[in-house]
């Protein structure tokens, strides 16, 4: 058998199934007693994410995207509406995923039903998402503007169906097939935007994922707002916070102006790039 480097992430998991056999085989008296499986350490490896640039470029490119079929492809004459449908989704999920850093896991559930707002500061109003997920229920809210995106696949999906606000099913998933299905997984179709938009690698050369939306909105609202509050937004805890997404800290134009008060003023024109 070939050999290979499992992740410690994979072999904790492993051993999590194994102790739970042995457990059983103990019960039954088919054992004696447990055998001691080591602990791997858990190594950090986060998950690239966009910059703002590389963000900008994405969301750019998918306003146009989306459009495409409507003008009809490879010179072909009207409207494809299925193809529009996945775009116009995927496009949606995309920019709330981006939003909010809520897992891929947990928006796969989230329904109309789960959404309300928060008033803040000076009357404005913030949406927010009801998730359950990886460590539990809690309450999301979403970054300033996300409630136009939900608006607008609201607003699709109701005319899909021909239904009006008032008899709108709030039960139903809100990234849905059109027979009202919950949709899996976008996995394959963001692989190939990230093709098109060539973005799939980083600068290091790692693939992104679903995943790297989640970590998008985490390297940038680092900058903006405490971790404590950031941590309890995604669901996880601030030693996660600080170990993988501290990096961004670093890059922010404030902190490294506060990193270097004092040092002799320097020139960009001196930088060879």
């Amino acid at each position: 058998m070939r050999d290979k480097n499992l992740a410690s992430s994979t072999i904790r998991g492993t051993r999590a199934a194994l102790n739970l056999f042995f457990k059983f085989a103990l019960d039954r008296d088919y054992i004696k007693s447990i055998p001691t499986i080591p602990v791997p350490s858990l190594k950090k490896n986060p998950r690239p994410e966009f910059n703002k640039d590389e963000w900008n470029k994405l969301t750019t490119f998918l306003r146009k995207w989306v459009e495409e079929p409507c003008k009809g492809e490879r010179g072909l004459n009207g409207y494809d509406k299925k193809r529009h449908r996945e775009r116009f989704y995927l496009q949606h999920y995309v920019l709330i995923m981006g939003n909010t850093g809520i897992r891929v896991g947990e928006m796969r559930n989230v329904r109309w039903v789960d959404l309300d707002k928060v008033e803040v500061n000076g009357g404005e109003q913030r949406l927010l998402f009801s998730v359950d997920g990886k460590t539990g229920k809690r309450d999301v809210i979403a970054n300033a503007g996300t409630e136009r995106y939900i608006r607008r696949i609201y607003e699709y999906r109701r005319d899909e169906l021909g239904k009006t606000d008032d008899d709108f099913d709030r039960t139903e998933f809100i990234f849905c097939h059109p027979d009202g299905k919950r949709i899996g997984t976008y996995r394959g179709s963001f692989e190939t935007l990230l093709k098109d938009t060539k973005l799939r690698k980083d600068k290091n050369g790692n693939n992104r994922t679903l995943y790297s939306l989640r970590h998008t909105y985490a390297t940038m609202r680092i900058n903006e707002v405490p971790i404590y509050q950031l941590a309890i937004n995604m669901g996880t805890s601030v030693e996660m916070i600080e170990d993988y997404y501290s990096h961004a800290k670093v890059r922010d134009k404030e902190f490294a102006s506060s990193m270097t008060k004092g040092n002799q003023k320097g020139s960009a024109k001196a930088l060879p790039f």
